[in-house]
């Protein structure tokens, strides 16, 4: 049988990996919502991009052939 002191100078315990995997799990969690808020952020970017340059093509083709 393994006594209490044994126990103690012998490697890590269950509570020391249960706290350690919580940590971790914890972190990824925050990772995960950061990238997932990057992701939209760049979406919407990118959304805005697309209808200035829309917006800047009907101002500047229909004119286009009037100037050359």
């Amino acid at each position: 049988m393994v006594t209490v002191e044994a126990s103690l100078c012998c490697g890590i315990t269950r509570v020391e990996v249960g706290i350690t995997l919580l940590i971790i799990v914890a972190a990824g969690s925050l990772i995960l919502s950061a990238m997932q808020q990057a992701r939209e952020s760049a979406r919407q970017a990118q959304c805005e991009n697309i209808l200035k340059q829309t917006a800047i093509q009907e101002l500047v083709l229909p004119n286009l052939p009037q100037q050359m």
